[in-house]
Formats: C-alpha cells, sequence, structure tokens
C-alpha cells in the first residue's frame, strides 16, 4: 500500500466515495502492528509518517475515522514512554468540537483526564486542586450505559 497510497492525492477521493478512508486507518493501525512484532522503533516511525503524511490531507468531518487513526498512534507512544508526544498529538488533532460528538464526545474527557495523569506530565507533578476537579467530574461524568437493554428484549 506504501507504494500506491498518496494521501494527497486519494484521501479526498477515497472520503468522497466511501465516507471513510480505510487507507489512512490501516497505515495508523500498522502502528500496532510493527509494537507486537517487537520493533517499536518502526512502530515510532509508522507513527511519525501517520502524523506527517496522512493527518494533514485527511477529512477533518470524518471524525470516527479520525478517532481509529488517533487511537493507536496514542496507545503507541504512551506504550513507548512518549507520553508528552501522545499529549500534544491528541491536543493538536482531536477535532474541535469532539466534546459534542454523539459517540465520540464520551470518549474525550477521560482521554485527555488519562493524558493528563500519566506518568510524564509536563508540570512534573499532578496537583492536587487539578485532581480534586478532575476527581469531580469523573464522579459526575455521565458516561451512556447498557443497563437499558429493553429495546433488545421487547422484540
Amino acid at each position: 500500500m506504501t507504494s500506491i497510497y498518496m494521501p494527497n492525492e486519494h484521501a479526498p477521493l477515497l472520503s468522497q466515495n466511501y465516507s471513510v478512508n480505510r487507507c489512512a486507518i490501516t497505515y495508523a493501525v500498522s502502528a500496532l502492528w510493527y509494537l507486537q512484532k517487537g520493533q517499536p522503533k518502526q512502530a515510532i516511525e509508522r507513527c511519525d509518517q501517520v502524523i506527517a503524511e496522512i493527518l494533514p490531507s485527511h477529512d477533518t468531518k470524518d471524525l470516527v475515522g479520525i478517532y481509529h487513526i488517533i487511537w493507536p498512534i496514542i496507545r503507541v507512544l504512551k506504550w513507548n514512554g512518549e507520553v508528552d508526544k501522545a499529549r500534544d498529538f491528541y491536543t493538536k488533532w482531536a477535532p474541535d468540537g469532539i466534546e459534542n460528538h454523539f459517540s465520540l464526545g464520551v470518549i474525550h474527557k477521560p482521554m485527555c483526564l488519562l493524558l493528563k495523569i500519566c506518568d510524564g506530565n509536563p508540570d512534573g507533578k499532578y496537583e492536587t486542586d487539578d485532581m480534586y476537579a478532575d476527581i469531580d467530574m469523573v464522579l459526575e461524568f455521565d458516561a451512556p450505559d447498557m443497563t437499558d437493554l429493553n429495546f433488545i428484549t421487547d422484540g
């Protein structure tokens, strides 16, 4: 795929015709494959390639597709001790208004919190005032749950 996929040319066509750019997602997921093969250097290189070459041409209206790209990149960076890079990456590439998206908004706050409390916090330590505010946010966070499954049993 690397030899024929040209993000600047193919990304708009794929998005226009299929609503999602699975090539871009596959590039991002392949970073996890490298990690699973015990090749962390190649995994990081693939993350850098996705950030530099794939994301700039990705359709910004495809929020779900962007998140499919974001997740493996963050996982590879975080698992390889590059939490600061993962945090900066998420801050830059998480789409504006993601916190209000009907399906991805519920993931945004926990992701921000996770990246904030991971080792490598740029402030050097996790401030107590921040911790109490974050605990309040977590306790008040209304994540959708699957407790009301009547729609499955009613039919």
